[in-house]
């Protein structure tokens, strides 16, 4: 992660205005381990961007990942309108709503991406993080499945993706992961 955090940071002195920058960087952040750094990325870009949902839907999850479940809701709720339609946005929120024991919300949020899903194609690896919200693995796992079928781009975080940890010692998922030639979830 040394070097892309490196390169990171640097498109961000380059651009320090830049949501894009500054989420990628707090992307990379968030994959390394290092959350509360992250967190304050996060928290710049919804200063700096309102309108960003990437800004709201990294920040919920990764309190969701910390066992702070309720506080990335609180996240969640305060992003604008303009953001709630994406569909990564969707999928983190419903995650972060599974984690806080908010099921009904949580598969309400399922059904308008499943839904989504038929109106724009996007890949199933959204939807797998939405069912561990749940920690419904048995439709996490087919989901993870179908997201190897697709090459679903955002699958390809799956392997180092914090979300996802809760299926890394799925034999299902290891070989969703081997197939697409990515390496195992790391202990966190």
């Amino acid at each position: 992660y040394e070097e892309c955090l490196t390169y990171a940071r640097q498109a961000v002195n380059i651009d320090p205005l830049s949501a894009d920058h500054n989420a990628i960087l707090a992307w990379i952040l968030w994959n390394s381990g290092s959350y509360t750094e992250s967190l304050a990325v996060l928290e710049n870009i919804q200063e700096m961007h309102p309108l960003y949902p990437l800004g709201y839907a990294f920040a919920g999850a990764i309190l969701a990942t910390q066992g702070r479940a309720e506080a990335g809701v609180v996240m969640f709720e305060g992003a604008p309108e303009l953001a709630r339609n994406d569909p990564m946005y969707k999928s983190f929120f419903a995650f972060t709503l599974g984690k806080a024991g908010k099921t009904e919300q949580a598969q309400e949020l399922i059904d308008e991406i499943l839904l989504l899903r038929k109106e724009n194609h996007f890949g199933t690896g959204y939807l797998c993080v939405a069912y561990l919200g749940l920690d419904d693995k048995k439709q996490a796992l087919r989901c993870a499945e179908t997201a190897v079928k697709e090459i679903d781009a955002f699958f390809t975080y799956a392997g180092t993706l914090p979300v996802f940890s809760d299926l890394k010692d799925e034999p299902r998922f290891q070989q969703a992961l081997a197939t697409m030639d990515l390496s195992p979830v790391s202990d966190r």
